[in-house]
């Protein structure tokens, strides 16, 4: 991903909104995977704000609220759990009414509330968020909430004493990498 941006991080599209916000969500990503989530966060702010959130009423400044993944992850990294909570809430209920929950975006949204509610020691309530989810996760979404979502569910399981059942989560998360070709996943 750093190899493919790279000739685009100081290019941003400089007329369209939409196109800006994506490019924002690209250096967010970016700036995620070498360690710097503030800066993730900066890139999302800095972005003009538009009303493009009218089609899927999941985010105020993308369509499908990626600004909002990247901003949840970032605080997750950050140990930041509360601010997390916070900020990807509202778009998991807006995404589970809108959606379904058994949609990506809704899905992926619910990786990074189930992670921050574990973190909590709030199990009961991760375990609910997630439930159900993970296949969903398994056909699509962002290699990021695949890895959330699964190692989540995973150590909810070993708190419950399933081993095996954590152990299996694990393996799948790692089958899942290995036929998308993704690496960090395995």
């Amino acid at each position: 991903f750093v190899e493919l941006i790279e000739p685009w991080v100081d290019s941003p599209p400089v007329h369209d909104v939409r196109l800006l916000q994506s490019h924002a969500n690209r250096l967010g990503i970016l700036a995620m995977l070498t360690g710097e989530p503030a800066l993730a966060r900066h890139h999302q702010e800095a972005v003009p704000s538009a009303d493009l959130g009218k089609t899927s009423g999941c985010a105020p400044n993308d369509s499908l609220g990626t600004d909002r993944i990247v901003g949840g992850y970032s605080y997750l990294s950050e140990g930041q759990v509360r601010l997390a909570e916070e900020l990807v809430r509202p778009a998991v209920a807006s995404a589970d009414a809108k959606f379904g929950r058994d949609h990506p975006a809704a899905c992926m949204f619910a990786t990074i509330l189930a992670a921050a509610l574990y973190e909590q020691n709030r199990l009961s309530d991760a375990a609910a968020v997630l439930a159900n989810r993970l296949d969903v996760l398994k056909r699509g979404g962002m290699a990021e909430s695949v890895l959330s979502g699964f190692c989540t569910a995973a150590m909810l399981a070993a708190a419950e004493g399933r081993e095996n059942r954590a152990l299996d989560l694990l393996e799948v998360l790692n089958s899942i990498g290995v036929a998308r070709r993704l690496p960090r996943l395995s």
